[in-house]
C-alpha cells in the first residue's frame, strides 16, 4: 500500500516518443507521505537551471530506483486495483510543471518553485478529476441503419467471451486517457482477435514459478505487442477504421470512399466500414456514394461490452469471409465433430479455435467435464495434476488472457440429516 509512481516526460502524449523521452519508476519501498516527497524533490532541484535533460538526470540520480523507458503513462486510479498506489508524480519537463495525481483529484504546481525553495502542498492547484470518463460525441443524424447482424454462432460464443475478457483485463487503460501508440496497440489486438490471428500457448504439468508470478496484467502495465501504423485495415470485405472518436472516423471514411480500393463490389458500388474507437463500435454501409451507419454501441467503456456491440463487431469481421473447404468431418454428427476437435488439440480452448477455423463442432460452452473454464488472472505454481492453462499470445507476446478449468466438483456428498441418529450409551452402562 501507499506506493508512489514517479514519471518523467518531455514529449507530448499524442506524439510517438523518442527513446528515453518518457521515463517511469514504480516504488514498492518508498512509503513516505506527499510532503516528504515534495521535500525530496525540492532538495534535488533547488538552484538548478530550467534544462530538461539536466533535471531528468538529477531526479533519476537523486531517486535511486529502477527507472524504465515507457511509451505512455498509465493512470493507476481507474479501478479498485489502484488502491495499491498512493500518488502519481508526473514531471512534465516541456511545460515545467509537476502534476500530482490522487485517487480523486488532479493537482499541478510550477517546477520553477521547486528550483527556488521547498515545495508545499499549498503550492498545488486543483485540476480536473483523474478518473473523469472519456465521453464520445454522439451522432445526431437519424434514422440509423438497422442491421440484422448474422454471423457464425461459434464466433460469438468463443470470440465474444475473449473480447469481453480483453476489455476487463486492460480496463485500466481502455477506460482512461491514452496516447496514440497505446490506442493502436489495443485496437490492433481487437483486430487480431477477430481474425483469429493469435496463438494458444499451453502451460502443462509441473511448473514452479520463480520471480515471474503474480498478476498477468498489473494496474500500471502497458501492452507490449507490436502494432502497425495503418489506421484503416481490411477484415474480410469490411474496412475497419481505427479512430479516437466517431466524427473523425466518419471523416476518414468519406476520404477513403474516394479511393479505388474502397469499393469491394464494383458491380453494385457498395462498401462496408466499421469505426472502432475502442469505447464504441459503429458499422457503416456505402451504397452509390451514400453513407449510412448504425447507432453507436458501447464496447470497452465503463460497463462490459453489450451484446449489440459484440454482434456488430462480429458481423463486420465475418462479412464475406472465405469459408473453409468442406471435408468429410462436416457430414458427421456435431457430437462426433466435437470429440474429434478435442482429440486434435491439447486444450478445449485450442479446440474451440480450431473448430472456428474448420467450421466444425458446436459453439464453445466454456466448460469441460462439468467444470467452468475461467479467466486466470494470476500466474501460479503448477503440479502434475493441475488443469491445462491456455494463454492467448500475439506472436510471442502474452495478451494478458489465460484460461483454466475450475476445481472439480465434489462427486460424493452425503446428506447427514438422512442418517439415523447415533444411540449414545446410558451413563453407567457397561461397554459391550
Amino acid at each position: 500500500m501507499d506506493q508512489p509512481i514517479l514519471a518523467l516526460t518531455s514529449t507530448h502524449r499524442d506524439v510517438i516518443p523518442v527513446w528515453g523521452a518518457l521515463r517511469r519508476c514504480l516504488s514498492k519501498r518508498l512509503n513516505a507521505d506527499d510532503v516528504a516527497f515534495l521535500e525530496r524533490f525540492s532538495r534535488i532541484l533547488i538552484g538548478r537551471d530550467n534544462r530538461p535533460d539536466e533535471i531528468s538526470r538529477a531526479l533519476e540520480k537523486g531517486i535511486e530506483l529502477e527507472w524504465e523507458d515507457v511509451y505512455d503513462f498509465v493512470n493507476p486510479f481507474g479501478d479498485t486495483r489502484g488502491r495499491a498506489f498512493n500518488s502519481l508524480w508526473t514531471f512534465d519537463l516541456d511545460k515545467d510543471v509537476l502534476i500530482l495525481t490522487k485517487h480523486d483529484r488532479l493537482y499541478s504546481a510550477p517546477l520553477s518553485l521547486a528550483r527556488d525553495r521547498l515545495l508545499t502542498l499549498d503550492d498545488f492547484e486543483i485540476l480536473k478529476p483523474p478518473t473523469e470518463a472519456i465521453t464520445e460525441e454522439a451522432l445526431v443524424s437519424a434514422p440509423y441503419l438497422d442491421l440484422q447482424p448474422k454471423f457464425d454462432p461459434r464466433k460469438k460464443a468463443f470470440l465474444g467471451r475473449i473480447l469481453r475478457d480483453f476489455g476487463h483485463t486492460w480496463r485500466h487503460i481502455l477506460q482512461r486517457e491514452a496516447n496514440n501508440v497505446t490506442f493502436m496497440k489495443l485496437a490492433y489486438a481487437v483486430i487480431r482477435i477477430l481474425n483469429l490471428d493469435f496463438t494458444v500457448v499451453e502451460r502443462m504439468g509441473f511448473e514452479h514459478v520463480i520471480g515471474r508470478g503474480g498478476k498477468y496484467v498489473k494496474v500500471a502495465d502497458l501492452p507490449q505487442w507490436d502494432a502497425p501504423n495503418e489506421t484503416i485495415v481490411r477484415v474480410g470485405t469490411c474496412w475497419f477504421v481505427l479512430a479516437r472518436d466517431i466524427p473523425k472516423g466518419l471523416k476518414m471514411i468519406r476520404e477513403h470512399m474516394e479511393t479505388p480500393a474502397a469499393m469491394t463490389d464494383s458491380t453494385t458500388s457498395t462498401a462496408a466500414y466499421a469505426i472502432l474507437t475502442l469505447r464504441q463500435i459503429v458499422c457503416c454501409k456505402v451504397d452509390d456514394g451514400e453513407l449510412v451507419y448504425t447507432r453507436p454501441e458501447p464496447l470497452f467503456s465503463d460497463t462490459p461490452p453489450s451484446d449489440s456491440a459484440i454482434n456488430l463487431i462480429l458481423w463486420a469481421s465475418d462479412l464475406h469471409q472465405a469459408e473453409p473447404k468442406t471435408c468429410r468431418l462436416n457430414y458427421l454428427p456435431v457430437e462426433i465433430q466435437d470429440s474429434v476437435l478435442r482429440q486434435a488439440a491439447t486444450s478445449s480452448v485450442a479446440a474451440a479455435k480450431l473448430g472456428i477455423e474448420l467450421a466444425l463442432g458446436s459453439p464453445f460452452s466454456w466448460t469441460e467435464q462439468g467444470r467452468k473454464i475461467n479467466l486466470e488472472e494470476v500466474r501460479r505454481h503448477r503440479t502434475e495434476t493441475s488443469p491445462v492453462e491456455s494463454g492467448i499470445f500475439f506472436d510471442e507476446v502474452m495478451s494478458g488472457l489465460s484460461y483454466k478449468c475450475g476445481a472439480a466438483p465434489n462427486r460424493f456428498k452425503v446428506d447427514m440429516s438422512s442418517l439415523p441418529a447415533l444411540r449414545r450409551p446410558k451413563a453407567g452402562a457397561p461397554s459391550p
